[in-house]
């Protein structure tokens, strides 16, 4: 009697992959961008459903690494958004702020105190001005030199001004510029009178300049040397064919 054989079971035949999922591999392309993380986390989120439908479909591991990289990069452009408004917020306060400081100083008068001059020095309550051979003078600087008994009063951010009015003071041996006083009128002795010296701007824009030894009046005091600085005071007056008149405070630098 033959017996019946016992039936094998098939042996399972392997799934036959069906590629990588396009879908996962456009997720890490967008994410790695950071630009488009957005478009990354869709396309991720797309590709795990395409393989969870379709086992064959390969890719699982990118569109996981395409999510994790995207939601990152959200989250750091949603922490610079934020940042940016911060900060964005914050300018337009401190702008305003400062724009209602400006005119409250304004309103209380006190500019010309606290601003400064080129040199560094407390701009005077009433700078030098006036005018030198018909043009315009605005101080903007000024400069002492003990050695040389020079005080130049300066017009212009150039090394050589654009205008200027230098006095050659000749100060005796042993006689300082600080605590001084000249006063300087027609009939003054011309032994030991101050050469003015004067440089301004043409309307050709060229400079013009000259000295003047005679035909002028000069009142001159100067102050204590504090901080670098020797504080005056100037009232210059000449006619002629090189008229001039200037007047007001400075703080020279010494230099």
């Amino acid at each position: 009697m033959v017996r019946p054989q016992p039936m094998r079971a098939a042996a399972p035949q392997p799934v036959q992959r069906g590629g990588t999922s396009g879908l996962a591999i456009t997720s890490l392309v967008l994410s790695i961008t950071g630009c488009l993380s957005i478009g990354g986390v869709i396309c991720g989120h797309l590709a795990r459903r395409q393989i969870r439908r379709d086992p064959s479909i390969g890719g699982n591991g990118l569109a996981l690494a395409g999510l994790i990289i995207g939601y990152l990069g959200l989250l750091v452009t949603v922490g610079f958004i934020s940042l940016g408004a911060y900060g964005f917020m914050k300018g337009r306060e401190m702008a305003k702020q400062w724009e209602e400081e400006f005119k409250a100083a304004q309103e209380r008068g006190d500019f010309g105190t606290n601003m400064m001059d080129e040199a560094g020095s407390e701009l005077p309550d009433d700078p030098v001005g006036g005018m030198i051979v018909g043009v315009p003078f605005d101080y903007y600087r000024a400069k002492i030199n003990p050695t040389a008994g020079t005080l130049s009063i300066e017009e212009g951010e150039e090394v050589v001004a654009d205008q200027s009015v230098t006095l050659f003071l000749f100060p005796k041996p042993g006689e300082g510029l600080t605590n001084r006083t000249w006063k300087i009128t027609s009939s003054s002795p011309m032994a030991g009178r101050p050469h003015v010296h004067l440089r301004w701007l043409k309307e050709d824009d060229s400079k013009g300049s000259t000295a003047l030894t005679s035909g002028y009046t000069l009142d001159l005091t100067t102050g204590d040397l504090t901080n670098g600085f020797i504080p005056g005071k100037i009232t210059l007056k000449a006619g002629g064919k090189f008229p001039v008149e200037l007047s007001g405070e400075f703080n020279a630098k010494v230099e």
